[in-house]
């Protein structure tokens, strides 16, 4: 394994971890615009009605809650009934799609806002990554300062949210 290879690996499981890191302390709706990412998602393959998504809204955004209340929150089951069917795909939901998968793969196994919000962040966070690594492995020029911007503390954040910017970090990134 040449010195090339070795710097995109360490980059790799740097990025990991701290994109890890960032998703496991960062709670969920403290993330500035989150619930409205998450809401944008779900409704590319759900019927947007005034009765749906409430089990989002419901999950309160102030930082003063003690933690009884936060845990009742994020462990609450949720009725996904009322959730109907209906693709609304367009070409700007693209950006969505990670985050997407993440929650509709996590929705069919368990109800928890927890764990779906979780794993669309860790769908989100795997693009990025592995994205970011691929254009990386293929930069002639500029690799390391890509990498240095790729491992800013707001990139971190992003990736480890349910933010569509990591899919318009990596396309700029790409061309």
């Amino acid at each position: 394994m040449d010195i090339k290879d070795r710097i995109n690996l360490k980059f790799l499981i740097i990025s990991l971890f701290f994109v890890g890191t960032s998703i496991a302390l960062m709670p969920i709706n403290q993330v500035p615009d989150e619930m409205n990412h998450a809401r944008i998602s779900w409704e590319i393959v759900h019927k947007p009605e005034k009765d749906n998504f409430k089990w989002m809204e419901e999950i309160k955004t102030s930082p003063e809650k003690d933690k009884v209340q936060y845990k009742n929150e994020i462990n609450k089951k949720i009725n996904l009934s009322k959730e109907k069917f209906q693709l609304n795909f367009s070409l700007k939901s693209i950006n969505h799609l990670p985050q997407l998968l993440g929650m509709m793969i996590m929705s069919l196994f368990t109800t928890k806002v927890f764990y779906i919000v979780m794993l669309g962040r860790i769908f989100n966070g795997l693009l990025y990554c592995v994205g970011c690594y691929l254009i990386a492995r293929k930069l002639k020029f500029g690799k390391l300062a890509f990498m240095f911007i790729s491992l800013l503390p707001i990139m971190i954040q992003q990736a480890g949210s349910l933010s569509y910017d990591v899919l318009n970090y990596l396309s700029i990134a790409y061309f």
